[in-house]
């Protein structure tokens, strides 16, 4: 099982966060599961401009030039990609939710009924299993949570997947809750 975590973390000093994906991913590694990192502050990622270019003029790319395009291509080499990032002001990372509004060339301009919902056809045969962890403000609550865990099972339907697992962890690295 090939594991992509996408870490949104926008703070490189945050260390208590750096330290608990750290442990995170320790742990799939010695499942013997392969895991890449991709570190998304890291990265040139810009916001989208809601074109639908990588729909209608050059179907699967997108007309921004940054790293998108080379993440995208990694997600649909993998298995599971799992959306990482601290809780900020009740939600995943802005840094995180600008490289999910960029995942729009993974499916095609067409639609198909998921569940009784309208929703995309995926672009590619290979539709990896979605997850999301993420490291809580002590503001936290139950609310924070719910939102995020639908937001990312209604991205992971709109890309004919599932979110196989989501946790939560707190600042000292605890487990609070496992979906």
């Amino acid at each position: 099982m090939r594991v992509l975590v996408l870490d949104g973390n926008p703070d490189a000093d945050d260390k208590s966060y750096g330290a608990i994906l750290s442990t995170f991913v320790q742990k799939l590694i010695f499942e013997g599961k392969p895991v890449e990192v991709v570190t998304l502050h890291q990265k040139n990622i810009k916001q989208c401009v809601g074109c639908w270019t990588c729909w209608v003029n050059m179907p699967g790319k997108c007309m921004l030039k940054d790293d998108v395009e080379g993440i995208l291509m990694k997600i649909v080499e993998s298995d599971l990609v799992i959306f990482a990032s601290p809780i900020i002001l009740g939600f995943m990372s802005s840094l995180l939710k600008r490289f999910t509004d960029r995942m729009i060339p993974l499916v095609l301009p067409y639609f198909q009924v998921l569940e009784g919902e309208i929703h995309h056809v995926p672009r590619y045969e290979n539709r990896p299993l979605l997850a999301a962890v993420v490291v809580a403000e002590e503001e936290t609550d139950r609310e924070d949570h719910e939102i995020i865990f639908d937001i990312y099972t209604r991205n992971a339907l709109n890309l004919s997947t599932k979110l196989s697992m989501y946790k939560v962890f707190d600042r000292n690295g605890e487990e609070l809750a496992s979906r």
